[in-house]
């Protein structure tokens, strides 16, 4: 894996959101990369039932324009707090 540390999520297409295939998926994601000591974080965040179903699943972080929308690196600073997770 050559020292990867993160796993990352990506968003689901608008049309398979509510797929319980699709939760199961990210569940297992989560579950696997977790198990091999990766932090997990998911991608594409816009909605808070996105964000409420990635806390419910364990995933450690997220982005996304839930959160914030795209900006320049020295906003970007402004923004990330040391030790921030998704909560």
């Amino acid at each position: 894996m050559g020292g990867a540390s993160r796993q990352r999520v990506r968003r689901p297409r608008p049309s398979r959101r509510r797929d319980p295939k699709v939760r199961a998926i990210v569940a297992a994601i989560i579950v696997l990369a977790h198990a091999l000591d990766l932090n997990v974080v998911a991608e594409g965040v816009e909605l808070a039932s996105q964000r409420q179903v990635l806390i419910d699943l364990g995933c450690d972080q997220a982005q996304g324009f839930f959160y914030a929308a795209s900006g320049t690196p020295e906003q970007i600073d402004d923004l990330v707090l040391p030790g921030s997770s998704l909560q």
